[in-house]
């Protein structure tokens, strides 16, 4: 019993780095935005992430919380190689629809704005900022469900560390505004992406 206990303290404490450091990274960044980003433009950055979560959610249809549920359990666990593959490769497929579909339609949608250039380039940005949050949710929570707490952390804190980094730099350094905030995003998650991409071929 008190093994067990230990082993989920070790755990909640490891898997619990992420989730404060990313908080830390949002009270770290504010004060950025508010210097560098107007008013409008700020709204506008928090309207896009809201898009990025929701969006993230229903093209993912749930796949990477299934991963977790059916990693370990008595049916599936002889099979998670097999399952896993499954499912990454149907949200491989379900990422490039998304991507060609929004390909096609962004030069008509982009028009229904005040600067359809902005917009466009804004908007293409988001797409693939989805996708690959996407494909590294579904990674990340492979290694939750193998219990990697250590692989876990040690790939989210790199990942928030590139996002502030290159988001002072874009913001700050560079005046790209929120267009910088999200070159920051892509940035981060294909650094990911490319970590993780090795450590999930064998499965």
């Amino acid at each position: 019993m008190l093994a067990k206990l230990k082993h989920l303290l070790k755990h909640s404490i490891i898997y619990g780095i992420g989730p404060v450091a990313t908080k830390a990274m949002g009270v770290i960044l504010l004060p950025l935005y508010t210097s560098y980003i107007s008013l409008s433009d700020f709204g506008l950055l928090g309207l896009i992430d809201v898009t990025i979560y929701i969006s993230i959610e229903l093209i993912n249809l749930g796949l990477s919380q299934a991963l977790v549920m059916l990693n370990n359990s008595d049916e599936y666990s002889p099979k998670n190689k097999s399952m896993f593959f499954t499912l990454f490769s149907t949200s491989s497929f379900i990422s490039l629809f998304f991507i060609v579909i929004a390909e096609l339609l962004l030069p008509t949608v982009s028009q229904w704005f005040s600067e359809p250039a902005r917009y466009y380039l804004l908007l293409r940005i988001s797409v693939y900022v989805i996708v690959l949050r996407i494909l590294n949710n579904l990674m990340l929570n492979k290694l939750r469900a193998d219990e990697n707490s250590k692989t876990y952390t040690f790939v989210s804190v790199i990942k928030i560390a590139l996002n502030l980094g290159f988001a002072i730099y874009f913001v700050a350094f560079r005046g790209m505004l929120i267009e910088g905030v999200l070159y920051s995003y892509i940035i981060a998650e294909g650094a990911v992406l490319i970590i993780l991409l090795p450590l999930s071929i064998k499965n």
